[in-house]
């Protein structure tokens, strides 16, 4: 199964291809620090690809409006 193919089957499960290279879970987002995030668990840094940064921050800014809009109720 190739990254594209895993990149469908995981989309509106919590997950979000980043870099030509990773996919990743936002249960598991430390910090974004730049153009990397860190992740629960992981040493090193993981780059924002430029052809993923858009749609990364989109889907950030979604589930941080989801998850203050669920933490008031």
């Amino acid at each position: 199964m190739s990254l594209k193919e895993l990149d469908d089957r995981l989309s509106n499960s919590g997950f979000i291809r980043l870099h030509k290279s990773f996919i990743i879970s936002f249960a598991h987002l430390i910090t974004i620090e730049g153009n990397c995030v860190r992740m629960l668990d992981e040493e090193r840094l993981i780059p924002i690809g430029s052809a993923y940064k858009q749609e990364f921050f989109k889907l950030l800014n979604k589930n941080l409006l989801s998850s203050q809009c669920t933490s008031f109720n």
